[in-house]
């Protein structure tokens, strides 16, 4: 009589282990409880090894990458142009995995407002001085509501209001008054009342970031500082708010942001 045993071990990986052990047990019989004993021994053997020396997760290591590369090249297996492309394509795919491990890292952080010394404004037009008050890009970081930044009314192509960092952050978000907020405005000697609504305020917003991503949000036309969130965190280096559509003045044409601030992730 022949005995064969086959011992299978499946993990989730689909690994299969295959023994085959060939045994003659024709002769006696009393071998028969130690085979058993063997048997078992080498199942327990085959499930303990698997559940041990399972291969780690793969690690994508830059520099091993481009060690190894290079000693393909230094063995003349790869020509000097697929060097370079291939140098390339690595290195591209490090930042993208820095990139992605950075966000999924600051995701659950704990936001912050970013320091305005950090960062300088700049914009796509602005407005003359008029009525004593000037209307350029910093006054949306003086920390004074009373002070705003207004683009010139019949500028060519969008009108935009760009906050260039001193260093790539992860942006969540943003703090944005989106009107003119003088409550009880005076000029040589004449009221002018609340100023809000006599001027445009912003309604709809693209936000564009150094990484080419973009999102699109909405604004309440209210009188105060509106905190937005962003869909994800965005590693960049710029913050760029582009003016897509506006609630109208009833007395001048002109566009108005008092404040902005950036909320990172630690």
């Amino acid at each position: 009589m022949i005995l064969y045993i086959l011992l299978s071990n499946t993990n989730y990986k689909k690994i299969h282990i295959f023994t085959f052990i060939q045994l003659d047990i024709s002769m006696k019989i009393k071998y028969t409880k130690i085979l058993l004993f063997v048997c078992l021994l080498i199942l327990s053997a085959c499930d303990s090894k698997s559940s041990t020396n399972d291969p780690p997760p793969t690690i994508y290591n830059c520099e091993k990458e481009l060690e190894l590369l290079m000693v393909e090249y230094d063995k003349g297996i790869i020509t000097a142009n697929e060097y370079k492309n291939l140098k390339k394509e690595i290195q591209r795919n490090c930042r993208q995995k820095d990139k992605e491990k950075k966000n999924s890292d600051t995701n659950k952080g704990v936001p912050f407002v970013v320091n305005n010394n950090l960062y300088r404004v700049i914009a796509s037009s602005t407005l003359s001085r008029s009525f004593g008050l000037t209307y350029n890009a910093n006054n949306t970081i003086d920390g004074n509501l009373q002070t705003w930044w207004s683009p010139l009314t019949k500028q060519a192509g969008k009108k935009w209001l760009k906050v260039d960092l001193s260093q790539e952050m992860n942006i969540k978000g943003m703090k944005i008054h989106a009107g003119s907020h003088f409550p009880n405005f005076v000029y040589k000697g004449t009221g002018y009342g609340n100023l809000y609504l006599k001027n445009r305020r912003i309604k709809h917003l693209k936000i564009e970031f150094s990484d080419q991503s973009e999102e699109y949000i909405y604004l309440k036309d209210i009188d105060n500082i509106q905190e937005i969130y962003f869909d994800k965190t965005h590693f960049t280096s710029s913050v760029k708010l582009v003016i897509l559509d506006k609630y109208d003045g009833y007395k001048w044409p002109d566009y108005c942001v008092s404040e902005l601030q950036l909320i990172a992730i630690k």
